[in-house]
């Protein structure tokens, strides 16, 4: 397993974080997937907010309690939420590895570093750190 730093980028407004969204967005293609991990409040809806936004998505909730939400905008973006899976059956049971193996959206998973054995051989890794009104995202590509 190998994951290689391809950005780090500091943020001190939600304006700053929608930048480096339209950064990090630039990285994406359709059949990518990409775990978005953070302590609770780090960011991680806003941050895949705002990626939404720059695809003419402007609906993007929290899937925290849907599992599952899917937009559509010049790109599909399909957006996930593990932090409520308790076991790796229930995202065999919804479908996890149809839903990640759509070619035609970019697929974000909250959480998903809760469940690494899920995740494709090869995806991407938001990482974001924050304290106060700081945050630091970091962009890992990771290949298993």
């Amino acid at each position: 397993m190998t994951s290689s730093l391809l950005a780090e980028k500091k943020s001190h407004s939600e304006g700053d974080t929608a930048k480096i969204a339209e950064e990090f967005n630039s990285y994406f293609r359709q059949g990518d997937v990409v775990s978005v991990n953070g302590n609770l409040g780090a960011g991680k809806t806003f941050f895949v907010k705002c990626i939404g936004h720059l695809h003419g998505i402007d609906d993007i909730k929290s899937p925290t309690f849907t599992l599952v939400n899917i937009h559509t905008g010049d790109t599909v973006i399909q957006h996930l939420d593990f932090y409520r899976i308790n076991y790796e059956k229930e995202l065999t049971d919804i479908g996890i590895n149809e839903i990640m193996a759509a070619d035609y959206a970019i697929t974000f998973i909250e959480w998903g570093v809760l469940f690494p054995a899920v995740l494709p051989e090869q995806y991407y890794i938001i990482e974001i750190e924050h304290s106060n009104e700081t945050r630091i995202f970091r962009l890992y590509k990771h290949e298993k």
